[in-house]
């Protein structure tokens, strides 16, 4: 016990406790002997009482920093977070777009992701094959997801249209597998933040939990850059989905991935 207490004086560990103890000895002992009067002893217990009540504190601020650590950012939804999202692209130099068919984030900010491609920024969309396996498991509880990646990629065709000459900016690819949530990474030159988005079961739209992961937590900007990494490194590229004329200019709807698939056999 007495190593304890001495490793914990050494490292700072409990000091106002420790000290507490000490002061309430040591005038207990004087008061016993008459040395001190009364008015000390009253003044050494408000003492002790203030100590007592500085380490609850202390400790109250311990509680909520590994709370808010195992906790994460505080909850919310995505129709909360809406504006923030639009604040957020317009000094953006890159942007990683991760979901099941992110339909609804390409069309509400299609002239947000079109400055950035023509300033010089990056977009990548990544998202579930339409005719995959996950599609397949993912339209068992969603039939309208597998239109809605075709509707994407009518989306996406008509943004990198109104490119131009930036549509290189754009990088779209697709993935057989189920994201368990949906991430918009943001790269605002060398700030990064991110949404993100949890998948559920149920049609919740936009009521669906949503957080906020700031700069000032890397290890979760880490995981979920691992995650995006993974998913596009293991994606097909969907350049085979838009059929373009000799001169590079993209032509038509967007081929079906058994199209693309026999055109790119021949």
């Amino acid at each position: 016990m007495f190593r304890r207490i001495w490793d914990e004086l050494s490292s700072g560990k409990n000091l106002d406790s420790y000290l507490s103890i000490g002061i309430a000895i040591v005038v207990t002992v004087l008061d016993v002997f008459e040395i001190i009067s009364d008015q000390i002893v009253q003044n050494a217990v408000l003492l002790v009482l203030a100590l007592i009540l500085l380490g609850r504190v202390a400790d109250r601020w311990f509680f909520e920093e590994v709370s808010q650590k195992l906790l994460g950012p505080e909850f919310t939804t995505w129709e909360d977070l809406r504006k923030e999202v639009k604040l957020s692209l317009l000094d953006s130099k890159a942007i990683w777009i991760l979901g099941v068919a992110p339909l609804g984030f390409i069309r509400e900010y299609h002239d947000e992701l079109q400055k950035i491609c023509r300033r010089g920024g990056k977009v990548w969309v990544l998202f579930v094959k339409p005719d995959s396996a996950s599609m397949k498991l993912i339209s068992s509880r969603y039939p309208e997801q597998p239109g809605d990646a075709q509707a994407l990629l009518e989306e996406v065709r008509k943004l990198k249209i109104s490119l131009g000459n930036n549509a290189n900016q754009l990088q779209v690819r697709c993935f057989d597998y189920v994201p368990h949530c949906i991430v918009t990474k943001v790269d605002k030159g060398g700030r990064e933040v991110a949404f993100v988005t949890m998948n559920g079961i149920g049609k919740l739209g936009n009521q669906r939990i949503t957080f906020f992961v700031p700069e000032s937590r890397p290890q979760s900007l880490a995981y979920f850059t691992k995650e995006i990494k993974v998913l596009w490194e293991m994606g097909e590229n969907c350049k085979r989905l838009f059929v373009s004329n000799k001169r590079g200019r993209l032509l038509g709807p967007p081929l079906s991935f058994t199209q693309a698939r026999n055109l790119r056999n021949k």
